[in-house]
Protein backbone atom coordinates (compact mmCIF):
# COMPACT_ATOMS: atom_id res chain seq x y z
CA UNK A 1 0.00 0.00 0.00
CA UNK A 2 1.23 3.38 -0.81
CA UNK A 3 2.31 5.99 1.71
CA UNK A 4 0.76 9.28 1.77
CA UNK A 5 4.04 10.75 3.86
CA UNK A 6 7.46 9.60 2.48
CA UNK A 7 9.25 8.10 6.24
CA UNK A 8 12.57 8.75 7.23
CA UNK A 9 15.16 6.34 5.12
CA UNK A 10 16.81 3.97 7.20
CA UNK A 11 18.94 3.24 3.86
CA UNK A 12 22.60 5.39 3.50
CA UNK A 13 23.14 6.76 -0.09
CA UNK A 14 26.41 5.06 -0.82
CA UNK A 15 29.04 7.03 -3.04
CA UNK A 16 32.27 5.05 -3.20
CA UNK A 17 33.62 5.99 -6.97
CA UNK A 18 31.57 8.71 -7.30
CA UNK A 19 32.73 12.17 -7.15
CA UNK A 20 30.40 14.79 -5.99
CA UNK A 21 29.82 17.77 -8.14
CA UNK A 22 32.77 20.14 -7.49
CA UNK A 23 35.28 17.45 -7.82
CA UNK A 24 33.46 15.90 -11.06
CA UNK A 25 33.90 19.66 -13.01
CA UNK A 26 37.15 19.71 -11.98
CA UNK A 27 37.98 16.38 -13.38
CA UNK A 28 35.95 17.08 -16.50
CA UNK A 29 37.72 20.41 -17.09
CA UNK A 30 41.02 18.20 -16.54
CA UNK A 31 40.28 15.76 -19.02
CA UNK A 32 39.25 18.01 -21.72
CA UNK A 33 42.44 19.82 -21.41
CA UNK A 34 44.41 16.21 -21.59
CA UNK A 35 41.97 15.00 -24.64
CA UNK A 36 42.75 18.81 -26.76
CA UNK A 37 45.93 17.88 -25.91
CA UNK A 38 46.33 14.55 -27.54
CA UNK A 39 43.76 15.69 -30.18
CA UNK A 40 41.46 13.30 -29.07
CA UNK A 41 37.18 13.05 -28.39
CA UNK A 42 35.64 13.66 -25.48
CA UNK A 43 32.43 12.53 -24.33
CA UNK A 44 29.99 13.65 -21.82
CA UNK A 45 27.25 11.65 -20.43
CA UNK A 46 24.41 13.12 -18.50
CA UNK A 47 22.00 10.88 -16.61
CA UNK A 48 18.83 11.79 -15.03
CA UNK A 49 16.37 9.28 -13.15
CA UNK A 50 13.00 9.17 -14.16
CA UNK A 51 10.32 8.73 -11.42
CA UNK A 52 12.73 9.11 -8.49
CA UNK A 53 10.40 11.80 -6.99
CA UNK A 54 6.93 9.91 -7.16
CA UNK A 55 9.07 6.82 -5.71
CA UNK A 56 10.76 9.21 -2.51
CA UNK A 57 6.91 10.31 -2.01
CA UNK A 58 4.89 7.38 -2.67
CA UNK A 59 7.18 4.47 -1.24
CA UNK A 60 9.49 6.42 1.01
CA UNK A 61 12.58 7.96 0.78
CA UNK A 62 14.55 3.99 1.89
CA UNK A 63 13.15 3.24 -1.72
CA UNK A 64 14.90 6.19 -3.17
CA UNK A 65 17.96 5.25 -1.34
CA UNK A 66 17.63 2.01 -2.91
CA UNK A 67 17.67 3.74 -6.02
CA UNK A 68 20.60 5.52 -6.04
CA UNK A 69 22.47 3.26 -4.52
CA UNK A 70 21.63 0.75 -7.33
CA UNK A 71 22.61 3.75 -10.10
CA UNK A 72 26.03 4.43 -8.39
CA UNK A 73 26.87 0.63 -8.38
CA UNK A 74 26.02 0.41 -11.81
CA UNK A 75 27.83 3.68 -13.03
CA UNK A 76 31.14 3.57 -10.79
CA UNK A 77 31.41 -0.78 -11.84
CA UNK A 78 30.98 1.03 -15.67
CA UNK A 79 33.28 3.76 -15.57
CA UNK A 80 35.87 1.94 -13.70
CA UNK A 81 35.63 -0.83 -16.81
CA UNK A 82 35.89 1.93 -19.10
CA UNK A 83 38.21 4.13 -17.58
CA UNK A 84 35.54 7.28 -17.25
CA UNK A 85 34.99 9.46 -14.70
CA UNK A 86 31.86 9.86 -13.14
CA UNK A 87 30.32 12.24 -10.82
CA UNK A 88 26.68 12.99 -8.71
CA UNK A 89 26.19 16.17 -9.77
CA UNK A 90 22.60 16.70 -8.27
CA UNK A 91 19.98 14.69 -6.14
CA UNK A 92 19.28 12.55 -8.85
CA UNK A 93 21.46 13.31 -11.86
CA UNK A 94 25.04 12.01 -12.82
CA UNK A 95 27.67 13.17 -14.84
CA UNK A 96 30.09 10.52 -17.20
CA UNK A 97 33.09 11.90 -18.82
CA UNK A 98 34.31 9.32 -21.20
CA UNK A 99 37.73 11.13 -22.92
CA UNK A 100 39.15 9.63 -26.46
CA UNK A 101 34.99 8.15 -27.13
CA UNK A 102 33.64 9.96 -30.34
CA UNK A 103 29.86 10.59 -30.58
CA UNK A 104 28.76 7.23 -32.06
CA UNK A 105 30.61 5.25 -29.69
CA UNK A 106 29.58 7.10 -26.55
CA UNK A 107 26.04 7.10 -27.60
CA UNK A 108 26.28 3.34 -28.50
CA UNK A 109 27.49 2.85 -24.48
CA UNK A 110 24.78 5.16 -23.16
CA UNK A 111 22.15 2.81 -24.01
CA UNK A 112 24.01 0.13 -22.94
CA UNK A 113 24.74 1.57 -19.79
CA UNK A 114 20.85 2.84 -19.63
CA UNK A 115 19.57 -0.57 -20.05
CA UNK A 116 22.03 -1.55 -17.03
CA UNK A 117 20.72 1.04 -14.98
CA UNK A 118 17.11 0.37 -16.00
CA UNK A 119 17.83 -3.41 -15.16
CA UNK A 120 19.55 -2.61 -11.24
CA UNK A 121 16.73 -0.28 -10.57
CA UNK A 122 14.04 -2.70 -11.15
CA UNK A 123 16.04 -5.25 -8.83
CA UNK A 124 16.62 -2.76 -5.91
CA UNK A 125 13.50 -1.31 -5.43
CA UNK A 126 10.46 -3.40 -4.68
CA UNK A 127 8.11 -0.76 -5.31
CA UNK A 128 7.55 1.39 -8.31
CA UNK A 129 8.98 2.13 -11.43
CA UNK A 130 11.86 4.52 -11.55
CA UNK A 131 14.33 4.46 -15.34
CA UNK A 132 17.25 6.40 -16.62
CA UNK A 133 17.43 8.76 -19.30
CA UNK A 134 20.66 10.41 -20.51
CA UNK A 135 21.69 12.61 -23.02
CA UNK A 136 25.27 12.53 -24.78
CA UNK A 137 27.27 15.03 -26.48
CA UNK A 138 30.83 15.21 -27.78
CA UNK A 139 33.64 17.90 -28.21
CA UNK A 140 34.28 18.59 -30.79
CA UNK A 141 31.53 18.25 -32.83
CA UNK A 142 29.08 19.76 -29.95
CA UNK A 143 31.54 22.27 -27.57
CA UNK A 144 34.47 24.26 -27.61
CA UNK A 145 34.86 24.51 -24.01
CA UNK A 146 34.00 22.02 -21.13
CA UNK A 147 31.03 24.55 -19.95
CA UNK A 148 30.05 24.45 -23.37
CA UNK A 149 29.99 20.26 -23.68
CA UNK A 150 28.06 20.26 -20.19
CA UNK A 151 24.96 22.39 -21.57
CA UNK A 152 24.87 20.80 -24.72
CA UNK A 153 24.83 17.16 -22.52
CA UNK A 154 21.60 18.78 -20.66
CA UNK A 155 19.81 19.86 -23.89
CA UNK A 156 20.18 16.59 -24.93
CA UNK A 157 19.36 14.80 -21.67
CA UNK A 158 15.79 17.43 -21.60
CA UNK A 159 15.39 15.96 -25.29
CA UNK A 160 15.63 12.17 -23.81
CA UNK A 161 13.15 13.20 -21.07
CA UNK A 162 10.50 15.19 -23.90
CA UNK A 163 10.65 11.53 -25.50
CA UNK A 164 9.15 9.91 -22.60
CA UNK A 165 12.34 9.31 -20.23
CA UNK A 166 14.31 6.02 -20.43
CA UNK A 167 16.04 6.67 -23.33
CA UNK A 168 19.51 8.20 -24.52
CA UNK A 169 19.20 11.68 -27.08
CA UNK A 170 21.87 13.46 -28.54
Amino acid sequence: MPRKTAPKSGTKVRSEGCLGAADFGAALAQKWKQSREKGDAVSLLLLDLDGLHQLNTTYGHDQGDRALNATIATLTKSAKADGWTVGRIGGDEFAIVAPGVATEAAFLRADTLRREVDGALARAIQHGSVTASIGVASSPRDAKSPDDLMRKADLALYAAKDQGGSTVAL
